[in-house]
C-alpha cells in the first residue's frame, strides 16, 4: 500500500469517470431519504443510521455498516420504502445527477428497479418518468449523459421475474429502459433459473445484458450467465477474477467487469482490496471498469474507489488512463457518445500533460 501524493489525488479527481454499476436506491442519502420521508408523513427507523455531530452541532446521520449482502439489502428495501411520488423519484435521480458531475463523470448507466415499486402498488410511470425527469434535468444542467436499465430480482421467484419483464416493456418500446440486468443475492440463485425471464426481455426487444455474477456466488455463475443467458457485461465477477479459466474467457473474450471495491469491502466479499488482481488485469487486457455500487448506503462514491485502489495498488497515470477509455468502451452509449466522451477525456488529459508517475 503507497501514500497518495496530492498530485495524484488532484489528478484522479479531474480525470473523467464512465460509471457502469450503481443503482440509484443506493445513491439515496441519508438527508433526501429524511427529507422525502418527511414530505411523505412517514418516520424512519433510527437505528438503520450511525449519528456524529455536524459542522454546526447538528446531528449527521450515515448508513450503519453491514456485515454482509442480506443484512444490506434488507436496509436497502427499507430505505426505498419513503419513495411514494414521481417527485420522490426525480429528486432521487436529479441528486446522483449533482453528485456525479460533481465528481467528474460523463456518463451513468444506472439499474432501476421499478417491480418492487408496483408490487408495493405504485404506478410504473410514476417511477420511470419520474426518475426520468431527474436524469434529463442533471443532463441538461451538466452535461452527464445516462442510460437506465432494468432488473430481474433474484428474491423473486421465476415466474415473478417474468412479470417483471412485462412491467419494463412499455419503458423501453418508449426508448426509456435500455438494458436488462440480474441483481439480488446470488445465493442458490443461479444465472440458470432465471433464463425465461431473460428469454421474455429478448422478446420485448432487449439487446444489452448484464449480471451480477460472482460476487457471493461461485466463478460456475459467471460462465452461466454468459452461456445461458447471453449477457455481455458482467458486475462484480470476483470469484470469476480468481478462477483461472473463467478469468483467461473473460480475457480473451473482452468481457467488460464492472468492479465494486469499496462495496465489496463493505459486505465481506473481500477482506482487503488487495484481493483484486488489479494489476494483472491491466497487464493482461481484461477490461474493467471501477465503480460505486450503492454509494450513498456505502458512504463512497466514485471518486473514494479511485482513490482507495490508487493507494492499494499504485497504478501509474497511464494505467488510469487505459481504465478511463476502457470504461467508455465498454459502455453502451452510442457510437457518437463514445466519440464525445473520447475527446472530452483526451482535452483533460492534454491539461494535465506535465503531471506524470
Amino acid at each position: 500500500m503507497s501514500d497518495l501524493i496530492q498530485q495524484q489525488k488532484d489528478f484522479l479527481h479531474a480525470l473523467r469517470h464512465v460509471e457502469l454499476h450503481v443503482h440509484i436506491e443506493g445513491a439515496m442519502t441519508p438527508e433526501l431519504l429524511f427529507k422525502i420521508a418527511d414530505r411523505n408523513g412517514l418516520k424512519m427507523e433510527h437505528d438503520l443510521f450511525d449519528w456524529s455531530e455536524g459542522h454546526n452541532g447538528s446531528q449527521k446521520a450515515t448508513y450503519k455498516e453491514y456485515t454482509d449482502l442480506n443484512q444490506f439489502l434488507n436496509v436497502y428495501t427499507k430505505a426505498t420504502e419513503v419513495l411514494k411520488t414521481r417527485e420522490d423519484f426525480k429528486d432521487l435521480a436529479y441528486e446522483y445527477m449533482c453528485k456525479a458531475n460533481s465528481q467528474g463523470v460523463m456518463h451513468a448507466e444506472v439499474f432501476i428497479d421499478v417491480q418492487t415499486y408496483v408490487d408495493r402498488g405504485l404506478h410504473g410511470d410514476d417511477v420511470v418518468h419520474g426518475l426520468e425527469d431527474g436524469f434529463r434535468q442533471g443532463e441538461q444542467e451538466f452535461g452527464v449523459s445516462y442510460l437506465m436499465l432494468g432488473c430481474a430480482l433474484r428474491h423473486l421467484s421465476p415466474d415473478e421475474c417474468i412479470d417483471g419483464m412485462e412491467i419494463l416493456r412499455p419503458y423501453h418500446e418508449r426508448g426509456l429502459i435500455h438494458g436488462m440486468g440480474l441483481c439480488s443475492s446470488e445465493k442458490d440463485q443461479p444465472p440458470t433459473k432465471f433464463l425465461p425471464a431473460f428469454q421474455r426481455a429478448k422478446e420485448i426487444g432487449f439487446e444489452r445484458f448484464t449480471a451480477h455474477a460472482g460476487e457471493d456466488g461461485p466463478a460456475s455463475y459467471v460462465t452461466e450467465a454468459l452461456d445461458v443467458l447471453g449477457v455481455t457485461r458482467i458486475d462484480h465477477g470476483i470469484n470469476g477474477i480468481k478462477d483461472e479459466q473463467v478469468y483467461a474467457r473473460l480475457r480473451d473474450e473482452g468481457i467488460m467487469v464492472t468492479l465494486c471495491p469499496l462495496s465489496n469491502i463493505a459486505l465481506n466479499v473481500i477482506d482487503h482490496l488487495n484481493e483484486l488482481p488489479i494489476r494483472k488485469m491491466l497487464d493482461d487486457d481484461l477490461k474493467f471498469s471501477i465503480n460505486s455500487d450503492d454509494p450513498a448506503l456505502f458512504n463512497s462514491w466514485i471518486s473514494e474507489n479511485y482513490l482507495a485502489i490508487q493507494k492499494e495498488h499504485a497504478l501509474s497515470k497511464s494505467d488510469w488512463i487505459k481504465i478511463s477509455r476502457d470504461s467508455i468502451d465498454g459502455s453502451w452509449a452510442s457510437e457518437n457518445r463514445k466519440q464525445e466522451m473520447h475527446k472530452h477525456l483526451e482535452e483533460m488529459l492534454q491539461a494535465w500533460e506535465h503531471v506524470s508517475w
